[in-house]
């Protein structure tokens, strides 16, 4: 989120397995990897990230534990 301050994390998911990542990362044309070296080498503002136009959905079902 942007603020008079700069910029503020107010989440940070890194579970592959998150129903949200699982529709965002295959939109994903630019190599992840090529990301996440570009961001351990502070050059992340050197590379260009390309996302797919398909737009993706998610269902979450559950159900409530029953106690016996």
């Amino acid at each position: 989120m942007m603020t008079a301050n700069g910029v503020k994390v107010i989440e940070y998911n890194c579970r592959f397995g998150d129903p949200e990542t699982q529709v965002v990362l295959p939109r994903l044309k630019t190599d992840l990897v090529e990301i996440m070296e570009a961001v351990i080498d502070e050059r992340l503002d050197e590379i260009n990230i390309e996302w797919g136009k398909i737009m993706r959905r998610y269902a979450l079902l559950w159900r409530r534990a029953v106690t016996l």
